[in-house]
């Protein structure tokens, strides 16, 4: 994963959530900071993350790791590629699994993950 996600292992996590649209996973940090991780989405394509772990859960642990895991190519429901890839959230208490999927028109495909501090979601 590229950008900023590094820096951050260690610090105690005050929230994590994704975001209405599902475009971003956001983690706060109790010291003030936070970063949201994106994939960046090109044309022809839906980019989204996903989970079923309760995030709010990680609050108040510390951030040990945030890992990319492969995952499985499936069929929308127009038939067109969806990629899947897991990003597992590891902290000194556990973790949360999030999946990150793109459904595309075969073209593109594949993922950009990045650890970002240029947005917060509200």
């Amino acid at each position: 994963m590229d950008g900023n996600i590094g820096k951050h292992y260690g610090k105690v996590i005050s929230s994590a959530v994704i975001d209405q649209d599902g475009e971003r996973i956001v983690l706060r940090f109790a010291d003030g900071t936070y970063v949201s991780i994106v994939d960046h989405q090109s044309c022809c394509e839906h980019r989204y993350f996903h989970t079923d772990d309760d995030l709010s859960a990680l609050a108040g642990a510390r951030l040990v790791a945030v890992t990319e895991k492969e995952g499985p190519e499936e069929e929308d429901e127009y038939g067109h590629p969806l990629e899947s890839m897991f990003l597992e959230i590891q902290t000194d208490r556990g973790f949360a699994t999030v999946t990150a999927y793109n459904s595309h028109n075969g073209y593109y495909g594949g993922f950009h993950l990045d650890a970002r501090e240029d947005y917060i979601a509200a």
